[in-house]
Formats: C-alpha cells, sequence, structure tokens
C-alpha cells in the first residue's frame, strides 16, 4: 500500500469526529441559561419563582444547580431538570456527566434527614430505567455533606433508535417518619452532560491494521537500506 495513502488513512481514523446519537443540548450550560432544557417542580411544570433553579458561574464556565429545603425554594417534593432524547441510530452510545451534590446539614447534626439526588432516563409516564434499561436510576444517594461525581454510562441496545426517552435529574427532599425534613438546605449541581456515539470495534481493527501496515513498510525500507549500504 501507498505510504501516502496509509498516512491519509491512519488521519482520517484520528480526527473523524464522533457522531452523535442523540445531541446534548447545552450540556455544559455555556449558554448560562437553561436552553432546551425543562424545569419542573412537584410534577406542576416550572412554576418556581424564587431560588429552586439557578446558573451558576461566569460565561463560559457556567452549570445548572438545583435546591431543596431552603428558605427561598418552592418545592415540597423534588425539583427536576429534564431534556428530551431521540436516539437516532443504533450504535453503541455513552452517557457522560458531573454532579456536585452538597448540604447544609450532615449525618453528624442531630435532626439530619437526607435529601437524595436521583439521575435516570425516563419514559415520561414515571418509569425510570438504569443504563441496561432495567427499572431503576443511573444514580441514585443520598446527600451527606459534599461530594463531587464524573459519571459514564454505556447504554444498552435497548435505548438504540427510540425516540420519547427523557434524561432527569431530580433533587428529592428527605422526609422523617412524621412526613418532616430537617430544614437544611441541599443542592445538585450539573455539568459537562454529553450523549455519543461509541466507535463500533471495526473501526479500531482498521485503524490497527493500517498503523501495523505502516510499521511493516518502515521495517522493510530499513532492511534494504542497510542490504544496499554493505553492497557498496
Amino acid at each position: 500500500m501507498n505510504k501516502r495513502l496509509l498516512l491519509c488513512f491512519l488521519v482520517t481514523c484520528l480526527t473523524s469526529p464522533v457522531a452523535i446519537s442523540a445531541a446534548i443540548t447545552n450540556g455544559n450550560f455555556a449558554s448560562c441559561d437553561f436552553a432546551g432544557w425543562q424545569k419542573d417542580t412537584d410534577g406542576l411544570g416550572d412554576i418556581s419563582t424564587v431560588n429552586d433553579f439557578q446558573i451558576t458561574g461566569t460565561s463560559p464556565q457556567c452549570s445548572a444547580e438545583l435546591l431543596v429545603d431552603g428558605a427561598n425554594t418552592e418545592a415540597f417534593f423534588a425539583n427536576t431538570l429534564y431534556q428530551r432524547l431521540d436516539f437516532i441510530d443504533s450504535q453503541p452510545m455513552m452517557l457522560s456527566f458531573d454532579l456536585e451534590l452538597a448540604s447544609r446539614l450532615t449525618s453528624s447534626d442531630q435532626g439530619f434527614v437526607g435529601d437524595y439526588a436521583v439521575v435516570a432516563i425516563s419514559d415520561g409516564t414515571g418509569n425510570y430505567f438504569d443504563a441496561q434499561g432495567n427499572s431503576g436510576f443511573l444514580f441514585s444517594g443520598i446527600i451527606d455533606g459534599m461530594e463531587s461525581l464524573a459519571l459514564s454510562y454505556t447504554l444498552a441496545d435497548v435505548f438504540d433508535s427510540a425516540s420519547d426517552w427523557f434524561l432527569e435529574f431530580q433533587l428529592n427532599i428527605g422526609a422523617d417518619a412524621e412526613g418532616l425534613s430537617d430544614g437544611g438546605v441541599s443542592s445538585m449541581r450539573i455539568d459537562n452532560v454529553t450523549l455519543a456515539s461509541v466507535p463500533a470495534p471495526a473501526t479500531y481493527g482498521l485503524f490497527l491494521l493500517a498503523a501495523t501496515a505502516l510499521v511493516q513498510r518502515k521495517r522493510r525500507m530499513s532492511v534494504l537500506v542497510l542490504l544496499n549500504g554493505r553492497s557498496v
């Protein structure tokens, strides 16, 4: 194979963009607003007029923040930030996002009742699913102090070429046996939400084949140069 063609093929493999299966709109919140996202408080829609949803930071380093159980929040049960997903091809997909969880009270404080965060794919009818398409969540956890997470999930093919799915980030108010919260504000900060196709194994195979051919050609050229040098 011609060396120049091999080099062109390698460059193409390395620089070809990863196909987007269901692009996330404004996943890094660089526009410093909620463009592309929907907000919901207690299942009643975007009704909050105070601090349940905020944009933090300055452009282009902004992120979204959900708050509950604070003096200036309206939610009685939960705040949810979500976006519709339409999976338009059949390639494996990788979903990634960053979370920063924080609570004013912790388990070391008397009367602590943990609020909790949930991230899931939903069908829009109250059913939640994990990365394998089973009933459950991508992530769920009680908020106890501060925690930063960078999470990635390879989604099962049950989501391939399907529409009317939703990615939901939900912050829920915890309650004790009497149905009371601890009154300590909790927050969930969201950033760098991406959804991209995972390159098929065949792509890597072609790349390795081309790289091997290039190395073998280089070795043959070195041997020829060495032999020619000896014959002089």
